[in-house]
């Protein structure tokens, strides 16, 4: 998974512009319809105006559609923008980068431990030196229990993420996802 929310926000703009140039166009044939039914009435112009009407329709699906795909693409850029601007992530690898900061984790407390059973150290020369070292060690354990829960709880948000882009995609019937200038089917 990969999503760069400064081209997402720019396919968004650009989404407003094509519902802007649909309304826009909409309008003015409505307009010019209006303005021939002034000046020819006969049953090829009720014929023009019924088509008008179906294509009118047509249109309004169409923007109907562009709408919920705008609706998807601005939840997708509101929530990874919480993160970072240009995120990248192999969520199937989930397990596995957890598993191995959990690894470390306890490699850290296993030292820890060692360092904790020394024993009397009264007698050392270098036990200030041996016990600076080992709170250090806590401190670097500390740290990257703080860095693991950091990092699964973004992991978990960008799965919650995925599965709700996924299900709006689902929901509205939208096809194609489009980041960072490639489509990929959703």
């Amino acid at each position: 998974m990969e999503v760069n929310v400064s081209k997402l926000n720019d396919i968004i703009d650009d989404y407003y512009v094509v519902i802007d140039k649909i309304k826009n166009n909409n309008s003015q044939i409505a307009m010019n319809f209006v303005e021939l039914s002034k000046c020819w009435n006969d049953p090829m112009n009720k014929k023009m105006i019924t088509r008008f009407n179906r294509e009118k329709t047509s249109y309004n699906g169409l923007e109907s559609d562009i709408r919920d795909q705008l609706s998807t693409y601005k939840y997708i850029a509101s929530k990874y923008g919480k993160i970072g601007d240009k995120i990248k992530c192999n969520l199937n690898k989930k397990g596995s980068i957890d598993s191995k900061l959990t690894n470390i984790v306890n490699q850290l407390n296993t030292i820890i431990w060692q360092y904790d059973n020394l024993g009397d150290l009264s007698w050392c020369p270098l036990r200030g030196v041996i016990y600076e070292q080992r709170d250090d060690l806590q401190s670097i354990l500390n740290s990257f229990e703080s860095i693991k829960s950091s990092i699964s709880d973004k992991l978990e948000y960008i799965s919650s993420v995925e599965s709700e882009v996924l299900q709006r995609a689902n929901n509205n019937s939208i096809e194609y996802i489009a980041v960072n200038n490639y489509e990929s089917e959703s």
